[in-house]
């Protein structure tokens, strides 16, 4: 059901996607819709009272049931035959205080009302019938209580106090039910009334939908905010949540110095700082638990964010104060008095000393240091919903939930002025004051005000009528903001209800581009210091940059619940955490496949960076040009879930052409590809089919194959997967360390000063603390002299000889290079890197890495590679070509990556270190950092410890931050226990 449309219900054909039939019920909202008849018709209730009967196939109506009542039908279930269907009417009597809540039974073929009997003055939320049929549970807005009804005689059997329900289910077998109310559910055995669990992790708002798996083991929950979560009933613990993204995105905020981009994000309630420039998340910063948030901003320099919301447990509101180098919260600034209402725009000024924020009809300035009161204003109208400073910070515009502004003198709190339906701005140099002022459904004017004489004059008056929704609305109502642009004859405003974004050239008194692309209301627009991008915010959980010059959109910023993100380009070029692209999605025709399927293709943070950097060339290629379709991937043998008491068996996967042609599969073993130079593989041809057969030696325990196929344009396909479990004793798990550090080179121009102290303080480490968790610990250490291409190589490849269950950590400290989006390590005898001839001759390429890691047998393993370059000039985005190139490795090998991917060596900045900051930083997180005292340490943990703490390590001795490549496709394995 569609809140707006005429045709609101409509009926997808879930094969094709394509929209089957769609139904007018002329109603306001989304009316109680059943499929009956085995799907071939639609039982929908409507906001006048009557329930429809609809033939799919023709569009017909069959037939009306009329109760005799006006109201709205407000639930509605059928019964398991499908024979009747129960529905709960809500409707208003004139001769009666309140409303009236009907229930009414009827024979849906041949239309008789067999029943009806009032339930209470509340509005019926929820219906739900037991397996039996003879029982009826029903839920009100308003009660806080769940009633259950003889179905057969309308008599009330009992009630279960609940505080509040919107969503019912009963398991299968009708043993138990679950009530969901605001922000938690219950578990309830309905024989007793019983409450078995109560759950509120996650839970954001009201419970819109509850779902029971078959065997009655498993709720799936559904809030008002749009990710379903699964969860186990026995455990009462949180398996899964579906969808991902952060939420609607509150707003979107610019540093005005720097490149640091801050969403805010409402149903995780949570902040994102992302550096724009680079598109890269930084880190996420979430609210105190049990607290909504309402609104937030940032400090121009942006080191200072602020929060404000409503502390639920308290019933209070509060604005809270966050650094956002440790992301830690500073001070929490509450009202002088206990207040209901939602603190709105808190604003710093330019200092820092001082927070501006609205709180009803109030403006109420608060030191930003201690949270004390310093001064408030009453301004005697609506609530507040935006302030704005002006940049001499003398004057306040305030912006209110009926459409009026008003500009206050932040001194003394007078008003100067007062705009009726308007909304106004501060022009960039803080000498004008812009009013897009008198807005109805068609017309507008804008006027200008000149600050220091307080005189105003119209500039233009124009029309909305070409540009916006047909009539019937206010435009008041949808207009939320004006911007003045970097450039001083441009404003901005947006349209929420139609997701557009306008901008009226001053000079050409006219609106002059028009930025579509969102799917939801716009929240929030801001512009980048330099004039270069306006970025937009909106409920669709999206952050837009737009070309400002060109009015297109040059990327957008995704954050999603668990932390991971993405930044994408409009062609699907996209720089993303590990396992970011993963929930976003492209559908060719009926199939779907997310993003990170076009990982080899389309994962470019080199690109990416140019276009936010305003460094635009012309892609290689467009997603939405469309691609060949990947190859179906299945694993003909043996069996999903099979058990064996051997521990050698044979896979067979199978690829079949569906268009794009097959370029390669590949097994993964519990996340660790098999290299095929060490399997028995024979490969059968067949009518667009390739068959591979995989000898694979399971580890204890349970195993999980991946299989997975690439199209000829290297479109990955879904893939197959299968689990497996070997039976017996438990093996013994050696670990098996290979460190490389090259100090000195045969050219001496390129010699280093921690590379070599480095490796061999990793080799020492794991040589004292690493018997504490393996068997055995086998160390390999090469240096200098020693580490030529050939000696290197050979090293590698004796890793084949470990065992599946071994771990394997592989250290390489050096020189690295990057041609063509390959990744090279230098070894010793290369002297002339600046030839890349030389280079891809004797340098040991991505490539042949990963090579010889797939063909490692150990399962585990992690590579961490602290490559630096020396005493050159490098490409601004020399740790972006690195990136890809070691990212795509770690994808290609299924295996751990960790590098500094930094673009210098860290010389005397870092000496009293006594190590490169990146070795630094990854001693500090094996030596116990990474967890608390006594935990293991695991390759997860720490690559959590490098990948928060390298940036902040780098800065304090450079001044710049270092990002690390951290890339992890591998099992999570155990490094060392600390102490």
């Amino acid at each position: 059901g569609d809140e707006f449309s005429g045709e609101n219900i409509h009926v997808w054909e879930i094969s094709s996607g394509k929209i089957k039939r769609s139904f007018n019920l002329e109603v306001l909202n989304g009316p109680p819709v059943v499929f009956c008849h085995g799907g071939e018709s639609l039982l929908a209730g409507g906001k006048d009272g009557l329930l429809r009967l609809w033939d799919i196939s023709s569009g017909k109506l069959i037939r009306e049931y009329k109760a005799g009542i006006s109201g709205e039908v407000s639930a509605l279930v059928l019964t398991r035959d499908g024979n009747k269907m129960i529905a709960a009417y809500d409707y208003h009597d004139e001769n009666k205080a309140g409303s009236v809540n009907t229930i009414s039974v009827w024979d849906i073929d041949t239309g008789e009302n067999m029943l009806s009997f009032n339930n209470s003055s509340y509005s019926t939320v929820a219906l739900a019938l037991t397996p039996d049929g003879n029982q009826l549970l029903s839920s009100d807005w308003g009660a806080d209580s769940v009633k259950v009804w003889d179905i057969h005689s309308g008599t009330l059997i009992k009630s279960f106090p609940t505080g509040g329900t919107s969503a019912i289910a009963i398991s299968a077998g009708g043993r138990y039910a679950l009530f969901g109310g605001f922000m938690n559910f219950s578990l309830v055995e309905l024989a007793t009334g019983k409450e078995i669990r109560k759950i509120s992790q996650g839970i954001r708002d009201w419970a819109q939908s509850i779902h029971f798996s078959p065997d009655g083991l498993y709720a799936l929950i559904g809030d008002q905010v749009p990710q379903p979560k699964l969860w186990d009933l026995t455990s009462g613990k949180l398996i899964r949540t579906f969808g991902g993204y952060a939420g609607q995105t509150l707003t979107a905020r610019i540093a005005q110095t720097g490149n640091l981009l801050m969403t805010a994000h409402g149903y995780s309630k949570s902040l994102s700082l992302w550096d724009y420039q680079n598109g890269i998340q930084l880190k996420t910063i979430k609210n105190d638990p049990g607290c909504l948030s309402t609104s937030a901003s940032m400090s121009a320099d942006g080191a200072r964010i602020a929060f404000g919301g409503w502390d639920m447990a308290a019933e209070n509101s509060y604005v809270s104060i966050w650094d956002t180098k440790n992301a830690k919260k500073t001070i929490q600034v509450h009202p002088a008095e206990r207040s209901s209402l939602h603190p709105r725009s808190p604003v710093f000024t330019k200092d820092n000393q001082r927070i501006i924020w609205a709180l009803g009809a109030e403006v109420i300035i608060s030191d930003a240091q201690n949270g004390s009161e310093v001064k408030k204003f009453n301004l005697g109208h609506s609530n507040i919903c935006q302030i704005m400073l002006d940049p001499t910070e003398k004057y306040v515009l305030t912006h209110d939930d009926l459409m009026n502004s008003t500009l206050m003198d932040l001194t003394t709190g007078d008003i100067l002025e007062t705009y009726p339906h308007a909304r106004c701005t501060f022009s960039r140099d803080g000498e004008k004051l812009y009013a897009l002022a008198d807005i109805s459904e068609k017309n507008a004017v804008l006027k200008e005000m000149d600050l220091s004489a307080l005189k105003e004059k119209v500039l233009f008056r124009f029309g909305f009528h070409a540009m916006v929704r047909d009539g019937g609305n206010d435009m008041a109502n949808y207009i939320e903001k004006i911007l003045a642009g970097p450039n001083q004859d441009d404003l901005f405003f947006f349209d929420s209800f139609k997701k557009f974004i306008y901008q009226i050239d001053l000079k050409k008194a006219a609106i002059t581009d028009t930025f579509k692309g969102h799917t939801d209301e716009i929240t929030n627009i801001d512009t980048t210091p330099d004039g270069t991008f306006l970025c937009s915010s909106s409920h669709d959980g999206t952050t837009k940059f737009w070309d400002i010059e060109t009015g297109e959109e040059a990327a957008q910023f995704i954050s999603f619940s668990d932390g991971e993100w993405i930044v994408i380009t409009p062609e699907g070029f996209f720089n993303a955490s590990p396992n970011g692209a993963k929930y976003l999605n492209v559908r060719i025709g009926n199939h779907v496949y997310s993003i990170d399927h076009f990982y080899e293709k389309y994962f470019n943070p080199v690109y990416v960076a140019s276009v936010l950097r305003g460094k635009v060339t012309q892609p290689a290629s467009d997603i939405r040009q469309g691609v060949a379709l990947p190859p179906r991937i299945t694993i003909i043998s043996p069996s999903n879930e099979a058990e064996f008491k051997n521990d050698e068996v044979e896979i067979i996967v199978s690829a079949e052409d569906t268009g794009g042609g097959i370029d390669e599969i590949r097994l993964f073993q519990n996340g660790k590809v098999i290299g095929e130079e060490i399997r028995g593989i024979g490969v059968v041809p067949a009518e667009n089919k390739r068959v591979k057969s995989y000898t694979v030696t399971l580890v204890d325990g349970v195993n999980t194959f991946r299989a997975i196929g690439f199209s000829r344009d290297r479109t990955e396909s879904n893939p197959a997967e299968i689990t497996l479990t070997l039976l017996g004793p438990e093996k013994k798990i050696s670990l098996h360390v290979l460190a490389v550090g090259i100090n000195r080179y045969k050219n001496p121009a390129l010699n280093l000063n921690y590379a070599e102290p480095d490796a061999r303080e990793i080799a020492d480490f794991f040589r004292q603390r690493g018997s504490g968790l393996f068997k055995h610990v086998q160390v390999t250490d090469v240096y200098n002299e020693q580490a030529t291409k050939i000696e290197l190589l050979s090293r590698l490849k004796a890793l084949q000889d470990t065992n599946p269950q071994d771990a394997v950590l592989i250290y390489l400290a050096g020189h690295g290079e990057n041609i063509d989006e390959q990744w090279y390590f230098i070894p010793y005898e290369l002297v002339y890197p600046e030839r890349e001839g030389e280079i891809r001759g004797k340098a040991i390429s991505s490539d042949e890495l990963s090579g010889l890691i797939k063909n490692i047998t150990a399962q585990k393993v992690l590579v961490l590679i602290d490559a630096c370059k020396s005493g050159a000039v490098l490409l601004a985005f020399r740790g972006f070509e690195d990136r890809k190139a070691l990212s795509q490795l770690s994808r290609a090998t299924g295996v751990h990556i960790v590098a500094a991917s930094s673009k210098d060596q860290f010389a005397t900045e870092v000496k009293e270190l006594g190590h490169g900051v990146f070795t630094y930083t990854l001693l500090e997180g094996l030596s116990g950092k990474a967890v608390g005292k006594g935990e293991i340490i695991t390759v997860r943990k720490l690559m959590g410890y490098i990948e928060e703490e390298l940036p902040e390590v780098t800065k304090k001795y450079r001044q710049e931050a270092q990002y690390p490549v951290v890339d992890s496709n591998g099992m999570d394995f155990p490094l060392v226990k600390n102490k």
